[in-house]
C-alpha cells in the first residue's frame, strides 16, 4: 500500500469534522497525476531534476492539491487550543506547474540581489510553496539529505530554518496526521520541538488538537 492511499480519506474526514464545528470549505481539490512528459518539461524549464519524493507523489498520486477549510467562528475553539494555534484551519497546497513560477522567481530574486548575504539560504533550494506572508517551504538541496523540507523566512520568523520533514512524501504524511495545520510557522510550530526535530504528529499538542477535532486518522 502506498502512503497516499489513505490521504484523501483522512483529508475528507478532517474536513467534515471541522465543518461540523462551524468551518467553511474554501477549496478541496485533488487533481489527477502528472504524466512523465509533464515532469520532464518542468525539469527542462527549471534546469534541474525535481526531488525524487516529489516526482513520485505527483506522478503516482496528484500533480496539484488545493485544500482550505476555514474556521468561521474562532470562539468555538477552546482557549487552551487558541493559545497554541494562530487559527483553527485546514490548509494544504502543492502544484507541479507552480514549481516553475516559484523557481523563476527565486532565480530572479538572487540575480537582482547578487552578493546579498541575507539571501544565502535561498541559493541552494527548490521552492515548494510560498506562504501568504512571503515565507517559503523549500527542498533543501544543500543539506546531507537533499530532499529535506525546510521553512525559510526572509523576515526571520520564529520558524526560520526549521527542518519539517525528511522529504515531500514524509511532509504530507506528517501534515495528514496533524489534520493539515497549514504552512505558516505559527500553525505548525506547536508540533515542532526544535529546529531539527521535524514535525511531530505524536506530540502532546498534536494529541490535544486531534482530540478536540475528533480526528482519528487511518494513515499510520
Amino acid at each position: 500500500m502506498a502512503a497516499w492511499d489513505t490521504w484523501v480519506k483522512d483529508w475528507e474526514t478532517a474536513r467534515d469534522l471541522l465543518v461540523a464545528k462551524g468551518g467553511r470549505v474554501v477549496h478541496f481539490e485533488v487533481a489527477p497525476p502528472a504524466t512523465a512528459k509533464e515532469v520532464l518539461e518542468v525539469e527542462k524549464t527549471i534546469g534541474k531534476p525535481l526531488p525524487a519524493s516529489f516526482k513520485r507523489v505527483v506522478t503516482q498520486f496528484s500533480k496539484e492539491v488545493n485544500i482550505h477549510v476555514r474556521s468561521v467562528d474562532k470562539s468555538i475553539i477552546p482557549q487552551t487550543l487558541r493559545t497554541l494555534f494562530f487559527r483553527g484551519e485546514m490548509f494544504l497546497i502543492w502544484s507541479l506547474e507552480e514549481v516553475v513560477y516559484l523557481e523563476q522567481e527565486r532565480q530572479t530574486m538572487l540575480e537582482r540581489s547578487e552578493g546579498e548575504r541575507l539571501l544565502d539560504p535561498w541559493r541552494h533550494v527548490c521552492i515548494l510553496q510560498t506562504c501568504a506572508n512571503g515565507d517559503d517551504l523549500v527542498f533543501d538541496e544543500s543539506s546531507c539529505c537533499p530532499e529535506a523540507i525546510r521553512f525559510l523566512s526572509i523576515k526571520h520568523a520564529k520558524g526560520n530554518g526549521y527542518l519539517l520533514a525528511e522529504n515531500f512524501e514524509d511532509l504530507i504524511h506528517r501534515m495528514t496526521l496533524l489534520a493539515l495545520p497549514g504552512y505558516d510557522d505559527n500553525c505548525w510550530l506547536p508540533f515542532a520541538k526544535d529546529s531539527t526535530s521535524m514535525l511531530d504528529p505524536h506530540c502532546e499538542n498534536a494529541r490535544i488538537w486531534r482530540e478536540w477535532l475528533g480526528f482519528q486518522p487511518s494513515t499510520k
